[in-house]
């Protein structure tokens, strides 16, 4: 069976491109087996399966810095979301600044990707970590217009 270096070799691919693209085909498989096995067992499953299977895909297709990445923004959202009111009473502030962190830190992510030389692989952690710094900005703005069902 081949690998991923022989399959760069042979077809004049980046191996991070091949890595990338199986792991987004990797989720139609991954969804088959949840549907026909696990949506049948209990919540609690559910949500094992789909966190230890992301994380998994994620550590292939991206490696290590690309869950760090993402951990310390969610973690830093949840934190401020959850318990900002009690430093700052404006949800304004919260979401501007929670705005500001989320799109700095990925600005900043490109800007290292450039300044150390790695601009030619275009594929790192912070190509997955662009939809999360949306949907954690999309969180911040549902926790801003009061409809937020996951933060206080």
């Amino acid at each position: 069976m081949a690998t991923i270096s022989d399959l760069s070799r042979q077809y004049g691919l980046d191996e991070r491109s091949i890595r990338f693209l199986l792991g987004q085909i990797s989720g139609f498989p991954l969804f088959l087996f949840y549907t026909i096995f696990i949506r049948r067992l209990h919540i609690d499953l559910q949500y094992l399966y789909i966190v230890a299977t992301g994380l998994g895909v994620a550590y292939w297709s991206f490696g290590l810095e690309c869950i760090c990445h993402g951990l310390i923004c969610i973690v830093i959202n949840i934190l401020v979301l959850n318990h900002g009111l009690k430093i700052i009473k404006s949800r304004f502030w919260h979401a501007t600044l929670l705005v500001i962190f989320q799109f700095g830190y990925l600005l900043v992510g490109y800007w290292n990707r450039i300044n150390w030389g790695e601009y030619e692989a275009a594929i790192d952690w912070t190509t997955p970590h662009c939809i999360l710094c949306l949907r954690l900005m999309s969180i911040t703005m549902d926790f801003y217009d009061g409809n937020s069902r996951y933060c206080v």
